[in-house]
């Protein structure tokens, strides 16, 4: 279990470090009108342990429109110390992410602005019971029956599930369906891609080319990023195979 740990700790790490890197290698391309500030992260420590086991990592997505709406994607990771996880444990923890993140959200949108957010939840432990498991169940259909924008996963080392391959995939599915939907939209009325709407798919394909560690897909963003209108399909032919095999994740069993 030990392992385990030291594992979600270096997976949290990366991921941060990342996505980081990846928006300080778009800001450093394009120019200060289009500035995207740094992901935020929020840690928690227990009380007991001391030790941070709730995170929290904000990522700013540009806007396709003007006037800019405000919108962050949230990356919750909560790293269990018990053994196996039970139905009463999971939602008394799960309630204490549920007014934290809920603190972030607010923190993040200044007074009057209603803020778009879309939220990952990821509950790591060894192993959870069934009442857990169908807890989560429950909890995930009430928010889509709400139109609420997050997503409880939980993540059983036991199985040798990898945080990291699970972040990914799950963020190169929804922010790679956006940007293919709208290239797909713009290429109805134009050959080529520009002003904020190419600016959110650089941004998307910087996100996505440094978690997936592809080299040749770095190069390509900052490539197209540098240009100020590209044809339109040389894009989708990079963003039509997400998650795979562009991003190729090696996937483990859970």
């Amino acid at each position: 279990m030990l392992e385990g740990r030291e594992d979600v700790e270096h997976d949290v790490a990366r991921l941060v470090k990342r996505l980081r890197t990846a928006v300080e290698h778009y800001n450093s391309v394009k120019s200060h009108e289009y500035y995207v500030p740094l992901p935020k992260l929020t840690a928690v420590k227990a009380r007991r342990t001391g030790k941070e086991n709730l995170r929290i990592i904000s990522v700013y997505i540009p806007s396709t429109r003007v006037p800019e709406t405000l919108e962050y994607i949230h990356v919750v990771t909560y790293l269990s110390r018990e053994r196996v996880v039970q139905k009463v444990d999971f939602s008394r923890r799960y309630d204490f992410m549920a007014r934290v993140l809920k603190s972030v959200v607010n923190d993040l949108a200044p007074d009057g602005v209603v803020a778009s957010n879309h939220s990952f939840i990821y509950y790591v432990a060894w192993g959870f019971r069934a009442g857990a498991h169908e807890e989560v169940k429950q909890t995930n259909a009430i928010y889509k029956d709400r139109g609420i924008n997050w997503r409880v996963t939980l993540v059983e080392l036991r199985y040798g599930s990898s945080l990291y391959n699970l972040v990914v995939k799950d963020l190169s599915s929804y922010l790679g369906a956006r940007a293919l939907k709208l290239l797909e939209s713009v290429s109805e009325r134009n050959k080529a891609i520009f002003s904020r709407p190419k600016h959110f798919v650089d941004y998307v394909l910087f996100i996505l080319s440094y978690l997936s560690g592809n080299e040749h897909l770095i190069s390509e963003a900052e490539d197209l990023a540098r240009q100020y209108e590209v044809p339109v399909k040389e894009y989708i032919t990079l963003f039509a195979p997400l998650p795979q095999p562009v991003i190729n994740i090696e996937e483990r069993g859970r």
